[in-house]
Order: structure tokens, then C-alpha cells, then sequence
């Protein structure tokens, strides 16, 4: 989801991206140096499976979210985000930092340092967000074959449309600004990248880090290339259209189809 209540200042759209440049960075970076060597095998039927369950279950976490929000249930929605991206960033993080070598005594404090971070406003928050949003990116490419990212990506693709339009995540954005919360900032914003007026939903961030990580992993470098580029004009695209639609956007239908587009051109 992207999102600006006003037409969206130019510094401030280029600062969001240069935040997803950094997640996708890191994912890209990781792929390149260490590979896409996938876990587990899992045929299309299954990865379709496990895709759809993926779906469901994230729309169970909005529609929570929307429950709690509406109920007024602010402090524990607040620990179950926080929680949630906490971990998220410790266990990642570890495990992009022990890949690249690091020995426990360094990467486990950088991992704690990462998933404090990742809850401060900001450009500390800012920071810690992309760097856990591609580390995740990169962990979630090396579970999975190829075709599983690329079946999971098409699903959440249109399932941001849906939810973003018609979904519970429209009604959570439409709650969340009448709801009053004096102290500890606006819970919602846990989960989102912001720069003044343009914020980036961190879903959004970690699935264009696997996109990125998935396209360095499994194409030749040319090909890889234009898939990134392709997935990045459909980002440019989402952005620049805010002001003209004045509502928030799904930040991932239109890119994830480019860079989709874009494998059918060149082929994983």
C-alpha cells in the first residue's frame, strides 16, 4: 500500500524510494553473493497451496488488526505488531549477517541493535525497515523454489488490489485516522516506511525484496536487470498517479505485473 493524504512532495516520494533501493539492495546484494538455493522442493500444485494459504493467512492478520483498531484495543495491537516485526528482523537479520561470515558475537548484537531500531520513527525506523525488509526478502527466495516466489507474488499482487480497494486494509486505513492515540505515535505506522506526506506499506518493501532477489538469483545479469527495471517503473508509476487518484494505491499489483511481464520475456 502506498499512501499520501495530500499530493505527495517529490523529495519525499525520491527519499521512499531511495528506502526501497536499500531493501532491494540488500536482497539483490545477498542473492548475488551467496546464491538462491532453495530448501525445499515443492512442485506448482503445492506452491500454489502454500501460496493461497500465504494469502489467507494475511488476510486474517488485516482483518485482526481492523478488529482490534475498531475495538479500541490499540496497546495490544501495538504489542502484536511490534512483536511481530521484532522478530521478524532479529531472526532474518541473523541470518543474512551469519551467511555473510559474521561470527555470533557480532551478528547477534547487530540483529538485537536491528530489531529495537526497527520500531523507532524516523530515520532510524526508516533504516532498520529496508534492511529487514530486503533480509527477509532474501530469506523468503531461499525457502522456496523459483516458481513458488513467482506464484506467491502473482497472488499477493491481486490480493493488494483487493484489499487496498474493497478489503479490510481500506477500512483499517479509513479507522486509523479517526482514531486518537496521544502517546507513542500512530500505531498503524509500525508498519510502514514514511517520509513526510509518502509512506510504503513494509509488505509492500519485502516482496519487492524477493522480486529483486529472485531475478539476480535466477536470471543471467542482463535479464535480471530488466526485470528490476520493470519492477521499478511500475513503482515510479504507482507513485506518480497518487496525487491524480488522491487515494492510497496497492503498491504491489502494478509492479509485481511488470516484473511478472518481464520473466515471460525473458524466462526464469
Amino acid at each position: 500500500m502506498i499512501a499520501s493524504p495530500s499530493p505527495p512532495d517529490r523529495g519525499d516520494a525520491l527519499r521512499v524510494v531511495g528506502w526501497l533501493a536499500l531493501a532491494q539492495s540488500v536482497a539483490g546484494a545477498a542473492a548475488w553473493r551467496f546464491g538462491v538455493i532453495p530448501e525445499y522442493q515443492v512442485g506448482p500444485a503445492e506452491s500454489a497451496g502454500l501460496s493461497a494459504g500465504y494469502v489467507l493467512a494475511v488476510f486474517a492478520a488485516t482483518t485482526l488488526m481492523l478488529y482490534l483498531l475498531r475495538r479500541r484495543l490499540l496497546s495490544l495491537l501495538r504489542l502484536l505488531i511490534s512483536a511481530s516485526l521484532s522478530l521478524s528482523t532479529l531472526v532474518t537479520t541473523a541470518y543474512l549477517l551469519e551467511s555473510a561470515g559474521l561470527r555470533p558475537e557480532v551478528y547477534l548484537p547487530a540483529s538485537c541493535a536491528a530489531a529495537l531500531l526497527v520500531l523507532r520513527p524516523g530515520l532510524p525506523g526508516n533504516a532498520a525497515k529496508a534492511v529487514s525488509a530486503g533480509a527477509l526478502g532474501y530469506f523468503f527466495s531461499t525457502l522456496f523454489p523459483t516458481h513458488f516466489s513467482l506464484i506467491l507474488l502473482a497472488m499477493m499482487a491481486a490480493y493488494d488490489a483487493y484489499a487496498v480497494f474493497r478489503g479490510p486494509l481500506s477500512r483499517i486505513l479509513s479507522d486509523a485516522a479517526s482514531v486518537s492515540e496521544p502517546r507513542g505515535g500512530r500505531v498503524m505506522d509500525l508498519l510502514t516506511i514514511q517520509t513526510g506526506g509518502v509512506s510504503i506499506g513494509y509488505g509492500d518493501a519485502f516482496f519487492y525484496s524477493l522480486a529483486t532477489a529472485v531475478s539476480v538469483g535466477s536470471l543471467p545479469p542482463v535479464p535480471a536487470l530488466a526485470s528490476v527495471v520493470a519492477l521499478e517503473a511500475g513503482i515510479a508509476a504507482t507513485l506518480l498517479a497518487l496525487p491524480k487518484v488522491g487515494r492510497p494505491l496497492p503498491g504491489l499489483t502494478l509492479p509485481v505485473a511488470l516484473w511478472l511481464a518481464s520473466l515471460l520475456l525473458w524466462g526464469p
